[in-house]
């Protein structure tokens, strides 16, 4: 199980995964035997679930929403 059930808004994590609360999670996917990647829509993060050491954390994502393609020009 991942998560409280509660919407949280912690954007670090580390914190066993039954008492993590999690932002919207929206999907999940495994990579490994080890590892659950979980896209986070509330927080605009990815977070990943080791299961071996039980800690779920923050992997990608400052949690502030925003347009990594700010210096791309569309104007020719």
């Amino acid at each position: 199980m991942i998560g409280t059930g509660e919407q949280g808004r912690d954007r670090e994590g580390n914190k066993n995964p039954e008492v993590q609360r999690l932002s919207s999670p929206w999907d999940i996917v495994a990579i490994n035997r080890d590892t659950l990647i979980i896209a986070i829509a509330g927080t605009h993060q990815i977070w990943a679930l080791n299961l071996k050491n039980n800690r779920c954390f923050n992997f990608s994502g400052n949690g502030a929403e925003g347009n990594v393609n700010s210096k791309v020009s569309l104007k020719k």
